[in-house]
């Protein structure tokens, strides 16, 4: 069960280390797109359910579910990730959490072990997505959930990402277009509950023309992610144009 090379290699970087691991945070409410994805799971949750956090990191979701149901386990190939998480979850006196080394693409579970199996911001970059993918679909039970965040293939900052992920060492770049998805359901007798979009007008910020002056742009993140009305989410779950969203978050059942 080694750790593929590509993720290892992003996790073993000083200058990657610094970037994310001091970057996470236990805050779920810092953006938006993690208040999303909070949201949709506590929608899909139940009291006795047992539930995987594929790809884990510092367990901020973890943490953020485990009032609201049975068991969490949480897996990731970065030791210093699970460190936190594990110091945390000591801290916070939280029994029902578990964090340990596994890889997504060969998860150490038996068949049909949690009601609800979820990973975020992990199948974009994971050497063999399809490997992990039917990972995640063998240790979720019948009628259990899946709830994946796939990163949409006509995005247009697509090339910004690839590039960057590239030149941290990664060699796999995983995207998706929505009939991908429909057709990968299908044969793997998964069914598509709903799909949220988001980041079709955020990924402005990324064009080299523009991302220069966001930072005295600030304002135009601030109309694009209000409050009173996310003009970013409504525009990226607006038909066809769905499409160009920047991703998904996926909630699928298995049949």
């Amino acid at each position: 069960m080694a750790p593929n090379t590509i993720s290892t290699k992003i996790y073993t970087s000083d200058l990657i280390h610094n970037s994310l691991i001091h970057s996470y945070g236990f805050d779920v409410s810092a953006h938006y797109s993690s208040r999303l994805k909070l949201a949709i799971l506590l929608k899909y949750i139940q009291k006795n359910f047992k539930v995987l956090d594929a790809g884990c990191a510092n367990g901020l979701f973890s943490f953020a579910i485990s009032t609201s149901c049975k068991e969490v386990r949480g897996i990731d190939i970065n030791e210093q990730f699970l460190s936190i998480a594990q110091e945390k979850a000591q801290e916070k006196r939280k029994d029902n959490l578990q964090f340990i080394f596994g890889d997504v693409e060969n998860i150490p579970f038996k068949e049909e072990e949690f009601d609800c199996v979820f990973s975020y911001s992990c199948l974009v970059l994971v050497e063999d997505v399809h490997k992990a993918l039917k990972e995640c679909m063998r240790v979720v039970k019948k009628n259990g959930y899946l709830i994946l965040d796939i990163t949409g293939k006509h995005n247009l900052s697509q090339n910004f990402w690839k590039n960057y992920y590239i030149n941290k060492g990664h060699h796999s770049f995983n995207v998706f277009s929505y009939d991908d998805i429909k057709i990968f359901c299908r044969l793997n007798q998964i069914r598509i509950l709903e799909t949220y979009g988001l980041g079709l007008l955020d990924q402005w910020k990324y064009f080299p023309f523009i991302s220069r002056f966001t930072s005295k742009l600030t304002w135009v993140d601030k109309i694009l992610h209000a409050n009173s009305f996310n003009l970013d989410y409504a525009a990226s779950n607006l038909p066809f144009f769905k499409n160009f969203a920047n991703r998904w978050y996926i909630v699928c059942q298995k049949i």
